[in-house]
């Protein structure tokens, strides 16, 4: 299991509105939500990795990695609990 690199809350403050901003364009342009968001992280991932030596560049993989994990732990398990409750385990 990948643990997530908790960031505080004081320089959460940093990021969350321009966070909330790119979040509020996502939402507005719901057809194309998918592979915008795909392209934002892809532009993200190699402009903040992409240009040092191969530690830097693989890094990159480590931090999807452990958001997909965190994404999975609060998002996806509570939801497909919540579906075995109603609807009983396979």
């Amino acid at each position: 299991m990948i643990e997530m690199p908790y960031i505080s809350k004081e320089r959460r403050k940093d990021y969350d509105y321009d966070i909330c901003r790119l979040v509020d364009s996502l939402k507005y342009n719901r057809d194309h939500v998918t592979e915008d968001s795909t392209y934002i992280v892809y532009k993200l991932i190699k402009e903040v990795f992409g240009k040092d030596g191969w530690i830097t560049k693989s890094n990159a993989i480590r931090v999807l990695d452990c958001a997909k994990e965190e994404y999975r732990r609060k998002v996806l398990n509570p939801h497909e609990d919540d579906a075995i409750k109603r609807n009983g385990d396979i």
